[in-house]
């Protein structure tokens, strides 16, 4: 019969000891599951708040203005 191991290891409770992380924008301490810093308002969470590369924006720029013009032409 295998026996089943129900306890963390001690490196698990090392990884999962600390609930908080510090905010990259203000440094201060946020809890680890927040999406947004409740401090300054800063996204941290899941890969949001990071910025687009620079050629999404000209690409969206462009588009825009095409339209526009489109639509005044």
């Amino acid at each position: 019969m295998r026996e089943v191991d129900d306890d963390p290891s001690p490196d698990d409770v090392e990884r999962f000891n600390n609930v908080t992380q510090t905010c990259p924008h203000c440094g201060k301490e946020v809890f680890d599951d927040v999406d947004v810093c409740y401090h300054c308002g800063l996204a941290i969470g899941g890969g949001v708040g990071r910025k687009a590369p620079l050629w999404i924006l000209v690409v969206v720029v462009v588009l825009v203005a095409g339209f526009v013009l489109a639509r005044v032409l």
